[in-house]
């Protein structure tokens, strides 16, 4: 009777929301885009050093990729698998092409605004030209150089933000995604055919090449600071998961899944924990892992690869939190839903509203040294960015 009642309680604040559009995605999204407003500030201010370190092994460009994948798997798994190759590879193509106009027009604006005497964008823009100007396969260099425009416009100005050579770091994740929607089509087309372990075989065996050799295959600028073949690996394990999402979900709901998550949810919880109980919260986690073991443990945490240790926590985390969203969605969309799931539900314009949130912090005077917590500015920032979704919603409906 006591197992039935909770069974009862469980499915009474379990996710109930539409099987179409998976509401737990839209807040895993949401709560990516406020990570990156958070590193965004940690950035561009001057915070205390507790506001991270605690965390620092958490990602957000993980959470936005892992979640794009899997939210194409689940949209694309019908037509995949019913034959709708050819209709299904342009949408997911012209998906692309909306992310690539989108970052080639913030980097024209970008470019623009900097003629401005008085706003500033370089520290947030780091504009620079990759490579060697004209050649499309030049290495991305480590340093990046401010460009400036002037008339008559320099044509290889005009080809460095064309081929995302130029453009604003908080944009690089969408850099990435354009590539992976490019290429994303071959992998849906091998796991409609049941080829899972080939697709991930393929995706491991790529993401090893990265971290031995740290191969970059494109021009882009995101290139230089998050390697394609690097967070591909993220990608296809969110779009594997999407595609089996319904598989993933039943097995973790049998006994053997239900140990599984346990585990993992409490290794998520002795990550978040660990820097706090041992009295080094100001301590960088990799720092904190590095005197446990006596060695450098940077290279398994890398931000941007992203390191062997950070996919898995990635992992783990984006499972655990899915897994609580089922369990107890109700009252935590109660809660969260009207901020994380308009945030998730609109990625890109979220996206485009944090490079403007960028433009004012660095520019508007006092707002990089002030006194204020970065708490206070993030929270700031993402209850305007919603305000704006808000408003724009608004404007839609009224037409």
């Amino acid at each position: 009777m006591l197992a039935t009642a909770t069974r009862r309680r469980t499915a009474a604040l379990g996710y109930d929301g539409p099987s179409a559009r998976d509401g737990r995605i839209d807040i895993l999204r949401g709560i990516a885009i406020v990570f990156l407003t958070a590193e965004m500030v940690v950035q561009l201010t001057r915070p205390t050093a507790v506001l991270f370190e605690s965390t620092g092994t958490l990602s957000a460009i993980a959470f936005l990729i892992a979640t794009e994948g899997a939210v194409m798997g689940m949209l694309y798994r019908p037509r995949f698998a019913g034959g709708a190759v050819g209709e299904s590879v342009l949408r997911i193509w012209k998906s692309g092409r909306a992310l690539y106009l989108a970052v080639v027009a913030a980097t024209a604006a970008l470019l623009a605004l900097n003629l401005v005497p008085w706003i500033s964008t370089a520290p947030l823009t780091a504009l620079s030209s990759h490579g060697v100007r004209g050649s499309l396969l030049a290495p991305p260099p480590t340093d990046a150089a401010d460009v400036a425009i002037g008339y008559p416009l320099d044509p290889n100005i005009v080809l460095d933000i064309l081929l995302l050579r130029l453009g604003p770091w908080p944009l690089d994740v969408i850099g990435v995604l354009v590539a992976l929607f490019v290429v994303a089509p071959a992998a849906l087309w091998a796991l409609g055919r049941g080829k899972w372990f080939l697709v991930l075989a393929v995706s491991t065996a790529l993401y090893l090449t990265e971290l031995v050799t740290q191969l970059r295959v494109l021009p882009t600028r995101a290139e230089a600071s998050l390697p394609i073949l690097g967070w591909q690996f993220i990608f296809v394990l969110g779009l594997v998961g999407g595609y089996y999402r319904r598989e993933v979900v039943a097995w973790f709901r049998g006994r053997v899944g239900r140990v599984v998550f346990a585990v993992l949810a409490t290794v998520a919880a002795s990550i978040i924990a660990l820097p706090w109980f041992t009295g080094n919260v100001t301590t960088s986690y990799p720092d904190l892992l590095a005197r446990f073991a006596g060695a450098d443990t940077g290279w398994l945490f890398e931000p941007s690869a992203p390191g062997p240790l950070r996919s898995v926590v990635a992992v783990v985390f984006i499972i655990v939190t899915y897994g609580l969203l089922t369990v107890v969605w109700r009252p935590l969309h109660a809660v969260f839903g009207w901020l994380l799931s308009a945030l998730g539900r609109s990625t890109i314009a979220s996206i485009m509203l944090l490079v403007a949130a960028g433009v004012l912090v660095v520019s508007v005077p006092g707002i990089r040294d002030s006194p204020l917590p970065a708490v206070a500015i993030i929270a700031a920032i993402v209850l305007a960015m919603r305000g704006t979704l808000a408003l724009l919603a608004l404007r839609r409906s009224a037409r």
